[in-house]
């Protein structure tokens, strides 16, 4: 049999596929109307033919066809050359288009044997050469025929080049081009058609992924904001795809991870997993500016199943020194075993500063129902060692001991033990302290009670823990968002409370009664106060309140940074914060500071009285210390362009100088800097005036008075007489030149 036609066409076809035995597509073919195998038409056919056939040679010179599938679901137009004889088989200048994807391909094929008779054997032996390219290849029509891959979304570019036979394909490369991600592949296959002897050996070279592309590609993976924008990759698969041998490298920044493993599927997923991570800066991965530092890890995962009832596995990772935040993390050890559902496994670091074992233990009992226990014990902690800088004053010695078990299920509760051990801590020695601590859960109704010699605390509450910590953190994001945008006119996106599922509410009893303990572990600073917190915590969809009332006495705070030393100490404070955000932020703070002193400056008493309801703010203030006092009543108004403060009442005596206010001061503040509108005040009686303005670039403030007495200026010196005097600051901050005159003589005598 055969034919030959110089143009065969076919116009406006139709093919209808109905299978009376279908039951239908799947759920998940038909949530994204995908294309049903069964039953469909391929409508608007529209096909060219120009060629031959006969049984010795078929020479097809241009092959056009177009079609639609039911009702523009899906829709191509294919053209391309095909030739045939015995030894020899070519398709070239093939060009697929669709909606989303372009793709050319070359192929061809010669063998000694006859190709139309070809047997499994003769075809394993057929010399064959692909050439592919694809300007774009669309997943989205992908996912119509088959749906299991509907998590990708895209379209790549990929450029195919491989030649060989079924026994031994060369892959001389394969480039994939996604989005902003470049992955590039070569090796070999083996044993096509003879699935077990099937072999590949691939190779991924000089390759990059963009970070964000990922969550792109594959809509399954919602990936959070990293600091790292490239990743460079680099690896190799070899065996079975049921048994084989894989390594991967990963490098981004200083950070060098490599992994290196084999693999059985067939049966139960064994596996032998060695890794090792280099230089990994958490700031990097997690885009947190407290975590920068240096990780360093490796390790090994062994083991047989994943699913956890059946599985055994065993880990052990070694910690090389590290370091997080400034904060060395000493060189140890952990390893942990999975075998009969239970998890054992331990942590130990025999470091110089820091010596610590930890036991930890998982069992399943229950559907759902799980027991962790933990216990530990921790001697010759030494902070200054685990310090960047080593400050002396943090030099100790510190021990104790702790045991905490957990129940996960329709009841959870948790109860903990912890003792530290008499210790010392630069000058403080810390005698031995205790703490118990229980939590309970039934439903949403929580509860946890601390007792300990440190605090106290007692906490309930109806909410969920995942809406808890979203709402207190977009509180704490909120109310530093409204400062920067009030002080700084930088942007402020409003917070997402409408992340939090359920309602929040939380009451709280906090009794302080030694934390200089806890503050040991501040790494650099040192707390103490004595007193009660009592307050509440409410959050939903539409914002939060919160309340605290404190009563504290005996205040200390030292804090040691870049090589100094600051602190402060109080003798007590009492007072109230009410605060609030729906779509505006509102609070309330009234309170009284006694006998406070830092870094040489000392206040007898500070009283506060301060309100703010968006956009305005009203203070009233009074202090008074060692030969001064003031009172003061200030205004402020806040604008996305403009800010303004008005000092509206200011009476004080400083060292027997009457001050006081008569006319308002008034502040401007906008983006580029701040003006003072000219006002005046009086100084022991003689008004002194102030106006001016700096800004980014430049400054003038001027400062003058008339006939100012001077004989109650100062009590080391008596000056007599009166003077006129003029002080003006202009220019750049590099240089600002300084005029002052004060053309009056008086009388200097030093007691």
């Amino acid at each position: 049999f055969s034919f030959s036609c110089d143009r065969l066409v076919i116009d406006d076809g139709k093919f209808v596929l109905v299978d009376s035995l279908s039951q239908g597509k799947s759920h998940l073919a038909d949530s994204l109307d995908c294309i049903d195998y069964h039953n469909f038409v391929v409508h608007d056919i529209n096909a060219v033919f120009s060629g031959s056939y006969s049984s010795e040679r078929i020479d097809f010179k241009k092959i056009k066809l177009s079609f639609v599938v039911d009702e523009d679901k899906f829709s191509a137009e294919i053209n391309g050359k095909v030739y045939a004889d015995r030894n020899k088989l070519k398709a070239s200048d093939f060009e697929i288009i669709t909606d989303g994807s372009r793709i050319k391909f070359d192929f061809s094929a010669e063998t000694k044997d006859d190709l139309f008779r070809l047997d499994k054997n003769s075809v394993e032996n057929v010399y064959m050469s692909v050439l592919l390219r694809a300007d774009s290849l669309s997943f989205g029509e992908l996912t119509k025929f088959i749906p299991q891959v509907y998590f990708l979304s895209g379209s790549p570019s990929v450029d195919v080049e491989a030649e060989g036979t079924l026994k031994d394909l060369k892959v001389k490369g394969i480039k994939v081009k996604v989005y902003d991600s470049d992955i590039f592949v070569d090796g070999e296959l083996k044993n096509i058609l003879n699935f077990s002897d099937f072999l590949i050996n691939a190779e991924v070279k000089n390759s990059k992924i963009k970070i964000s592309d990922i969550s792109k590609f594959v809509s399954l993976v919602k990936l959070p904001e990293f600091g790292l924008e490239y990743v460079e990759v680099e690896g190799r698969y070899v065996g079975h795809p049921l048994e084989f041998n894989s390594g991967l490298g990963l490098k981004f920044g200083n950070s060098l991870i490599n992994l290196d493993g084999n693999f059985k599927v067939k049966g139960n997923f064994v596996y032998n997993l060695n890794f090792k991570i280099s230089g990994l800066d958490p700031y990097e991965v997690l885009n947190r500016e407290d975590l920068r530092g240096f990780l360093n890890f490796s390790g090994n995962l062994n083991g047989d199943g994943v699913k956890f009832e059946t599985m055994k596995a065993r880990a052990n990772i070694n910690l090389e020194e590290s370091m997080i935040n400034k904060i060395l993390i000493p060189k140890s050890n952990f390893w942990f075993e999975v075998k009969n559902a239970e998890i054992n496994g331990s942590f130990v670091s025999l470091s110089e500063g820091f010596k610590g074992l930890i036991d930890l233990n998982l069992k399943k009992f229950g559907e759902g129902e799980f027991l962790l226990s933990l216990s530990g014990s921790l001697s010759e902690l030494d902070i200054s060692q685990i310090r960047v800088d080593k400050p002396h004053f943090l030099r100790s010695h510190i021990s104790g001991d702790f045991n905490l078990r957990f129940w996960a299920g329709e009841i959870s509760r948790m109860e903990l033990f912890a003792q530290l051990n008499p210790s010392i801590f630069g000058n403080y020695r810390i005698s031995q302290l205790r703490l118990n601590a229980k939590y309970t859960v039934n439903e949403r109704r929580k509860g946890l009670t601390v007792q300990s010699s440190m605090f106290d605390l007692n906490l309930e509450g109806d909410f969920d823990f995942n809406d808890f910590s979203k709402s207190l953190d977009q509180a704490i994001r909120t109310v530093a968002g409204v400062a920067d945008e009030k002080l700084k006119f930088s942007e402020f996106e409003k917070p997402e409370f409408l992340g939090i599922k359920n309602p929040v509410y939380v009451e709280y009893k906090l009794k302080l009664k030694n934390l200089t303990p806890i503050s040991v572990f501040s790494f650099g600073q040192l707390f103490q106060a004595i007193g009660n917190l009592n307050g509440s915590f409410l959050a939903d969809s539409q914002g939060f309140y919160f309340y605290t009332d404190a009563d504290l006495k005996q205040i200390r705070y030292t804090n040691y940074k870049a090589g100094k030393i600051d602190t402060f100490i109080a003798d007590g404070f009492k007072g109230s914060i009410d605060l609030s955000y729906s779509e505006l932020l509102r609070f309330k703070v009234r309170g009284e500071l006694k006998e406070f002193v830092s870094s040489g400056f000392e206040v007898g008493s500070l009283n506060l009285n301060l309100n703010y309801d968006d956009p305005e703010f009203y203070a009233e203030i009074s202090a008074d210390g060692k030969g001064w006092n003031f009172e003061i009543v200030s205004l402020a108004q806040f604008s996305h362009e403009v800010n303004r403060f008005i000092l509206k009442e200011f009476n004080g005596d400083v060292w027997g100088n009457k001050v006081l206010l008569t006319d308002e001061v008034e502040i401007f503040q906008t983006k580029s800097g701040v003006i003072i509108n000219p006002s005046s005040f009086v100084f022991n009686e003689q008004r002194i005036y102030v106006a001016g303005f700096v800004d980014k670039r430049s400054q003038q403030l001027r400062m003058w008075g008339e006939n100012l007495n001077l004989n109650k200026l100062s009590k080391s010196f008596t000056f007599y007489g009166s003077v006129d005097f003029s002080f003006f600051v202009y220019g750049t901050r590099d240089n600002p030149p300084i005029n002052s005159s004060s053309p009056e003589t008086f009388l200097i005598n030093h007691q």
